[in-house]
């Protein structure tokens, strides 16, 4: 069965709810799913029980997305959502997707460029970023969280670290993923099954119509 997972430290402008919000989204599909969420939230980790894995608060930020590749995580497929990404439709796709080569979004401004709003990916398939950024963590953080917004933090050390050809994009198995910012807002899209806020308006902000 493959389990679908969200990270989620307190701040940021997020709350609670968009665990909650991800995780309804997600009870509409056909395809049986194991719901996860790994936090430095202990009040979350009591109410979502099985649900949820705690996870140490000693990385900043959306370094905490590192963890999806430790050995905290089960064994079998595994698909991450950021947590201001709205499931509007059928990803039956991207949920069944089997294939050897993992998946990362496209990133929309920036074609055939890695993003890590959505990944899936086999097990310990991306062990090896997880073991290489907690032997030179600070390193990494210094050198990663510079440059342009759409190249920083772990978004940029996974870009360095994974080649073109040995990743494919969501865009390519699953239908109607879309970004808020560059197809929502100019236009109505019937066919969005997934859209992608990455940054502002946030989807509480706009009271999560897509």
């Amino acid at each position: 069965m493959v389990t679908v997972a969200c990270v989620y430290k307190p701040g940021k402008g997020f709350s609670t709810e968009y665990v909650y919000r991800l995780r309804d989204g997600l009870l509409k599909q056909s395809v049986p799913f194991k719901f996860l969420c790994l936090t430095t939230d202990r009040d979350l980790v009591r109410i979502l029980a099985d649900d949820a894995r705690h996870i140490p608060s000693i990385l900043p930020g959306w370094w905490n997305k590192l963890f999806l590749f430790s050995p905290i995580m089960p064994l079998g497929r595994i698909v991450y959502f950021d947590l201001d990404t709205v499931i509007s439709g059928d990803i039956e796709n991207l949920l069944s997707y089997t294939g050897e080569k993992p998946l990362f979004l496209d990133d929309f401004y920036y074609p055939g460029n890695l993003a890590t709003g959505i990944m899936a990916w086999e097990g310990e398939q991306l062990s090896f970023l997880y073991d290489k950024f907690m032997k030179n963590k600070g390193a990494i953080i210094g050198e990663c969280d510079r440059g342009a917004r759409s190249n920083v933090g772990d978004q940029a050390y996974l870009r360095k670290e994974i080649r073109k050809e040995d990743w494919l994009p969501v865009q390519g198995i699953q239908e109607g993923v879309l970004s808020y910012k560059k197809d929502m807002r100019t236009k109505q899209n019937k066919t969005a099954n997934i859209v992608c806020f990455h940054g502002h308006p946030r989807p509480h902000e706009v009271g999560w119509r897509v």
